[in-house]
């Protein structure tokens, strides 16, 4: 489990929890070392701005929810390795697609995945040279009759 995983299943197990939870608890569910579940910890306290406390009564950590206005939440998007391969082969499908009544959505569509690969300071082109998507059958010319027809059929 990479430090990112780590990170968001320690935050799982804050956010749902009333009472505090034990050290020997969270690495149990992270399955890892104290020296390990200490740096999470101080990650999501110094880097997230997480209000985790300790409370030595109990003797574990909470999120501090008393003095917010709303539960904390992890800021930014956050992908899972699942949803970032999704988002490659959409963004190379949608780059095979020849032009058609839905150019200007798609191309919406693609500077918006562009933009969250931009966050990760990762360009399109350099994720595209990394993962190659062959498509079949793809048509290369104009579709004019195709859009004749669908353009009437919308107005019908």
């Amino acid at each position: 489990m990479d430090r990112f995983d780590r990170i968001y299943r320690l935050h799982g197990l804050l956010i749902n929890r009333r009472i505090p939870i034990p050290l020997a608890e969270i690495m149990d569910k992270l399955e890892c070392s104290k020296a390990t579940a200490s740096r999470c910890i101080e990650e999501l306290r110094n880097y997230l701005n997480a209000p985790l406390e300790y409370d030595r009564k109990r003797g574990g950590y909470f999120y501090d929810q008393q003095h917010a206005e709303k539960p904390y939440e992890l800021p930014g998007l956050w992908f899972s390795a699942e949803e970032l391969n999704g988002l490659l082969i959409c963004h190379q499908i949608l780059q095979n697609i020849s032009p058609g009544l839905l150019s200007q959505q798609i191309t919406r569509l693609q500077q918006k995945i562009d933009d969250l690969f931009k966050i990760q300071h990762h360009s399109s082109s350099d994720i595209s040279q990394k993962i190659k998507l062959l498509s079949i059958g793809r048509r290369l010319k104009d579709d004019a009759q195709f859009k004749k027809t669908a353009i009437s059929i919308i107005y019908f």
